[in-house]
């Protein structure tokens, strides 16, 4: 017989993983000495039932059961059993060890996390949850952004994010007279080049430009897609400043 706070936890795991398909799991014990919400080779076995009958009808029930006859305080156990146990281990609903993952999807979509990231998959949604409070406490970084995309998610941008200190190299983007007077270039002269097939803004020399706390650079490899998951976990407001490596300069 396990403790049964250990006992709880392999139960809340066995349920995640979809591993309590039928009836089989519970302990169908009508012993008068078996202790609430335990684990046993017989199964898992929780409040129980015989204890809050008369002490005739534990008895009959107890003989029956003994003759391996099925009664209907055995059915009761069975019946209640899954609720019993949710009640019990009702304080792990919303954690990373929820024995019903699913629910975990209205949490992480209340902090930006959306179905496009965790699919409604039980698995990701346990580990997008287990490591929730760090990133959230760095939302709008974007190391913390590709942190959680690998250590949640297993995926690896092959574009890599910076806080454009330079903009060597930014490919050229058509953005509204406002959006360049906010960086200082209002009254800037601004070269247009050719460079590698690309319309580059900046001159070889690079001219500086203020940067505002929302620029985010990122090295793109021209061919591929800006991972949809990075677009998820970066803010809003946050603006992409592209750039593409050079070769040669015309």
């Amino acid at each position: 017989m396990t403790d049964p706070r250990a006992a709880r936890l392999d139960w809340v795991r066995a349920h995640a993983a979809d591993a309590l398909t039928d009836l089989r799991w519970v302990d169908r014990s009508l012993a008068a000495d078996t202790s609430s919400f335990t684990a046993s080779d017989a199964g898992f076995h929780a409040r129980s039932v015989t204890d809050t009958l008369p002490v005739v009808v534990q008895q009959a029930a107890r003989a029956a059961h003994a003759r391996g006859e099925p009664t209907l305080v055995e059915g009761l156990q069975l019946v209640m059993a899954e609720s019993e146990w949710l009640v019990e281990s009702r304080a792990l609903l919303w954690s990373a060890d929820s024995p019903v993952p699913r629910l975990l999807a209205s949490l992480v979509e209340s902090v930006g996390l959306d179905a496009e990231l965790h699919r409604s998959d039980p698995t990701r949604l346990q580990r997008l949850v287990a490591r929730l409070r760090p990133w959230n406490a760095r939302r709008g970084e974007s190391e913390a952004a590709v942190a959680l995309l690998a250590a949640a998610l297993d995926e690896r941008p092959h574009e890599r994010l910076d806080r454009p200190e330079r903009l060597r190299d930014e490919v050229f983007a058509c953005r509204s007279a406002r959006w360049w007077a906010a960086r200082g270039a209002a009254n800037a002269r601004v070269t247009l080049r050719i460079s590698d097939g690309w319309t580059r803004f900046q001159p070889p020399s690079g001219t500086p430009v203020h940067l505002r706390a929302e620029d985010i650079l990122v090295d793109w490899t021209p061919g591929r897609a800006i991972h949809r998951g990075l677009l998820r976990l970066l803010p809003v407001w946050c603006c992409y400043r592209v750039a593409v490596a050079r070769e040669t300069s015309t």
